[in-house]
């Protein structure tokens, strides 16, 4: 796919993308379930991972929008993590650069391993709403409200109920 990342359907409908056009509107977009996704064996066997698995997951729970379809993001995301830190760690211990025979002093493979990391978890962070931006461009159906017929029709119709 090229070009930008489609917006998220809310979002349009906050904007009010589909006053104009309706039809646009995707109803048969998927809703995944919300609530905690099980988490891997891999993420439970190392115990830097697995914390982050919890941390995030309250996290995301916290925002509203924590859905059991998010397992393998936070799989990833969540082994990312913990690959960084020990890199990272590796890094702090032994110095980011390395003579070689000629005297020639370059980076470590581990010092370009952690900015490489470093990106991907910034991907994928942003992927699940947990940069300040990313978090900007949200929009969340707070708990207590319900999904009132009339106020959906009245807000497709340009009017408000207020």
């Amino acid at each position: 796919m090229r070009g930008r990342k489609p917006k998220a359907t809310a979002e349009k409908e906050r904007a009010g993308s589909y006053r104009k056009d309706p039809q646009r509107r995707n109803k048969n977009e998927p809703k995944a379930k919300r609530g905690y996704p099980k988490k891997p064996s891999l993420i439970a066997a190392c115990k830097v991972a697995s914390a982050q698995w919890d941390e995030t997951c309250k996290t995301l729970d916290e925002l509203g929008i924590l859905t059991i379809a998010d397992r393998s993001m936070l799989a990833l995301y969540c082994q990312t993590y913990a690959e960084y830190l020990k890199l990272q760690q590796h890094v702090r211990e032994h110095g980011c650069s390395q003579t070689n025979d000629k005297g020639n002093v370059s980076q470590t493979p581990e010092a370009v391993q952690v900015h490489r990391y470093a990106d991907r978890l910034i991907k994928l962070m942003a992927e699940m709403g947990l940069t300040p931006s990313s978090r900007s461009r949200l929009v969340v159906k707070q708990a207590e409200e319900e999904d009132n017929p009339i106020d959906i029709l009245l807000q497709r119709m340009g009017a408000s109920n207020n």
